[in-house]
């Protein structure tokens, strides 16, 4: 009887502690968005259209879909140019790589410390079919941490260091520390995302290669029964296929925006790259420029001129023709 009891008293005791805990996980005085988010990003790449990356400080990047081109406006320049696809797709698969680990802070007397404010964080802003799908801060970048020794305490062992990153979602006063996800691999540079190709091509698809240069130092590289030829003469196979393999896919790395295509005047090396299946070729132009050295355009991409004031686009497209003539001893 007294065993009977005691039983039915401890129903009703877990069944009080229950209607407590559930009184408080959804009732309390936090809202339910103080419970722990699984999901921070998520949207679908192909549904994204707009982006905006707002750096410390307060200055933007603005990244636009115009049909199935992304352009980046250059705030600085006050103009639009054409993103790369590609780094567009990288920048939202890593923004998709920010995992919630756990909650390290719940209230916003925390957010400057771990640096998730409009002054100290950069705030990456995506938008889905014009509505914001995401607006997050990423904040302080920090280790989990900070010895060297492993957990037998060998100073020879070295174990990995793991690393997070501080996140707060704009809408939220949580903060979320982001396991292996390194704040600095989102950029803000504008720059970082324009094309910067000058050529993509495939090395096989390359039939012939006329290297224009002033007087009589023209020449043309043609392949020919399976042979590269120059003049008639045999090309040394070896050279071609390692000219070939640099020249597939070949980037500028600085943006000349201060100078116009029209000022440049009359190009001192042009090259023309003749690929199978395709009537035109493409065309690489060097322009001897006093001031930045070389200034280079490709018809690959006609919008963007780069300077090469170290000479490393023009040493490594622009051969002479002894450069395919030597011979191995």
């Amino acid at each position: 009887m007294f065993g009977k009891a005691s039983n039915v008293k401890l129903i009703v005791l877990l069944a009080v502690l229950l209607g407590v805990y559930l009184g408080i996980e959804f009732f309390g005085g936090k809202s339910r968005s103080s419970t722990f988010r699984e999901v921070l990003v998520d949207y679908d790449n192909e549904k994204v259209d707009k982006v905006v990356l707002k750096k410390k400080g307060g200055e933007e990047t603005i990244l636009k879909k115009e049909g199935d081109n992304w352009k980046v406006l250059l705030s600085d320049k006050n103009k639009t140019v054409n993103a790369s696809s590609d780094k567009v797709k990288g920048l939202l698969n890593s923004l998709k790589d920010i995992k919630p680990s756990r909650i390290i802070a719940k209230s916003e007397s925390k957010w400057k410390e771990y640096e998730v404010t409009d002054s100290l964080a950069t705030r990456a802003m995506v938008y889905v079919n014009g509505d914001k799908a995401v607006d997050i801060y990423l904040g302080k970048f920090n280790f989990n941490n900070s010895g060297n020794q492993n957990q037998f305490g060998n100073p020879y062992a070295r174990q990995q260091q793991q690393y997070y990153t501080a996140v707060r979602l704009k809408k939220d006063n949580e903060v979320y520390a982001s396991d292996n996800f390194m704040s600095m691999s989102i950029s803000t540079d504008a720059s970082s995302y324009r094309n910067s190709k000058l050529l993509d091509i495939k090395k096989d698809s390359v039939k012939q290669i006329s290297f224009v240069y002033p007087a009589d130092s023209s020449f043309v590289l043609e392949k020919s029964e399976g042979k590269w030829m120059i003049d008639n003469v045999a090309a040394d196979s070896s050279s071609v296929a390692k000219y070939l393999q640099t020249l597939g896919y070949t980037n500028g790395s600085n943006f000349e925006d201060e100078v116009s295509k029209n000022s440049l005047g009359k190009e001192t090396y042009t090259l023309l790259i003749k690929e199978a299946g395709k009537s035109e070729p493409v065309e690489i132009k060097a322009y001897s420029n006093s001031d930045k050295k070389w200034i280079i355009n490709s018809s690959f991409n006609e919008e963007s001129l780069f300077s090469d004031e170290q000479e490393r686009i023009v040493q490594k497209l622009f051969k002479g023709k002894d450069h395919f003539l030597k011979t191995k001893s």
